[in-house]
């Protein structure tokens, strides 16, 4: 399930804790050797206090690890963290105490040591309480929610819902339910409620925006499950089946539990934890300073394309993003103002098959749009929809909610992965790859992802922008 996103957290906080404890040492001993200096006593240099601070900082991770702290599968309350926290710090400072004691060491500071321990429980403190206002705020607002569906209404069923409801801090968010008996549609079960039959899982998967899909069924129906496992990963929606053995033909299998309840994940999607997240960080990092150090250059762009025809700088458009959500693209604007409205008038000159509108010299782009276009510096305001989330760097392009409408079953699958600014179809000249193609090779990437995969998709668009090489 979303085992492997708790133990990333897990190790996150593990690496916080070590560090805030380095940084309470750093405190007590800037405040001992300033506000509370006394009695002309100096203190020793801070490299001979070394072994005491990896003294202190193993002795109370290792505790807080027995506790549970770090565990992914044990999910303490608040108040049970705080006493963690006192108990591993003052286990570490008395053992540390009675060390300086047997061995008559005076060379090091009490005074030092005790200071230690209050700062050490003040921060660890401070760092859970925000964590938990953090994630609890995040609840509330629904932010990065897992949307999902539980087919099944039954006991089973029931126990699962009921341990996602008791354990938010897992992020999921049952939207609806599916059952067998067409008697229960339209009715809710525990206030959630029920969507539809089997028979219309696929109508729901594509009218709603569906992250992963529990089967909680009646044994009896497990024969009918793997028609509905293929359903899902047809799309790229994850399929989670409690206590359960099927061989999806595309999706990877993998055993996993959730608080104790066996089930099976069948995702078509990556599953490398620590590599997407790494993916995630540097699209953050990257974004960002890309904006910095290009933003002359998007002031200039914007004056130029201001002074060359009427209308707003920035064009945004709605797209759909990863499962379909959908948000508000920027480019450039490249066509003169009221474009959108031409398009049927332009129908018959399209050049691509698919639901995909392309005209290789389309009579409505602008004198300095084609140039922008030509060199994908259309494209540089994106950059701010992967500063803030909607879109990655490497992914595949973000396609318009009505051309999506339009996509074969096996098409949908691609909006599985968060959309970037570059991909496969990208270096593998863009609009002189028809619609099918370039559909395949979006699954090419999602199939074969990895950080070399971006790495590789990165360097070779470095050529393809500068030399305009397939753009219209």
């Amino acid at each position: 399930m979303e085992r492997e996103r708790l133990e990333v957290r897990s190790w996150l906080v593990f690496l916080l804790d070590a560090t805030l404890l380095l940084y309470a040492f750093m405190v007590s001993y800037s405040l001992r050797m300033t506000w509370l200096f006394v009695g002309g006593l100096t203190l020793a240099p801070m490299v001979e206090y070394t072994w005491l601070v990896m003294a202190h900082t193993a002795i109370c991770l290792v505790v807080l690890a027995l506790s549970g702290t770090y565990s992914p599968q044990v999910q303490l309350g608040f108040l049970q963290t705080v006493w963690n926290i006192i108990k591993s710090v003052g286990l570490s400072i008395g053992l540390i105490v009675l060390f300086l004691f047997l061995v008559k060491d005076h060379s090091l500071s009490r005074s030092l040591v005790g200071l230690l321990g209050v700062i050490s429980v003040l921060v660890l403190l401070l760092e859970k309480s925000a964590l938990k206002l953090i994630s609890d705020s995040m609840r509330r607002r629904g932010v990065a929610a897992i949307q999902a569906i539980v087919v099944g209404t039954g006991r089973r069923a029931q126990m699962l819902m009921d341990s996602l409801d008791n354990h938010p801090e897992l992020g999921y968010s049952v939207i609806g339910l599916m059952d067998v008996e067409p008697e229960l549609v339209g009715q809710t079960v525990r206030g959630v409620p029920v969507l539809g039959t089997l028979g219309s899982l696929p109508k729901i998967l594509d009218s709603h925006q569906v992250d992963e899909v529990f089967f909680a069924m009646p044994f009896h129906m497990l024969p009918d499950l793997k028609r509905r496992i293929y359903i899902c990963e047809e799309v790229g929606v994850r399929a989670t089946v409690m206590a359960e053995f099927i061989r999806p033909a595309i999706a990877t299998t993998r055993i996993t539990t959730h608080l104790g309840i066996p089930l099976l994940s069948y995702s078509t999607t990556p599953t490398q934890v620590w590599q997407l997240l790494v993916k995630e960080i540097f699209d953050r990092i990257a974004a960002l300073i890309i904006l910095v150090l290009i933003m002359p250059l998007l002031i200039a762009l914007a004056l130029a394309i201001r002074l060359d025809s009427r209308g707003p700088v920035l064009f945004n458009q709605v797209r759909s993003g990863l499962h379909g959500r959908r948000f508000k693209m920027l480019k450039f604007r490249t066509m003169v103002h009221g474009a959108e409205s031409m398009r049927d008038e332009l129908e018959g000159l399209n050049e691509m098959n698919g639901p995909v509108f392309k005209i290789k010299r389309d009579p409505r782009v602008t004198r300095i749009g084609s140039l922008l276009r030509r060199y994908s510096l259309d494209e540089l305001p994106q950059f701010w929809n992967v500063l803030t989330g909607e879109m990655s760097i490497v992914g595949p392009r973000p396609p318009i909610p009505s051309e999506v409408d339009k996509y074969e079953r096996w098409q949908r699958r691609r909006l599985s992965m968060k959309p970037g600014l570059t991909c496969y179809w990208q270096i593998s000249g863009r609009n002189e790859v028809d619609f099918d193609a370039w559909m395949e090779l979006d699954l090419k990437y999602i199939d074969n992802w990895s950080l070399l995969l971006d790495a590789m998709i990165l360097l070779r668009t470095i050529p393809v922008v500068l030399l305009g090489k397939g753009a219209s």
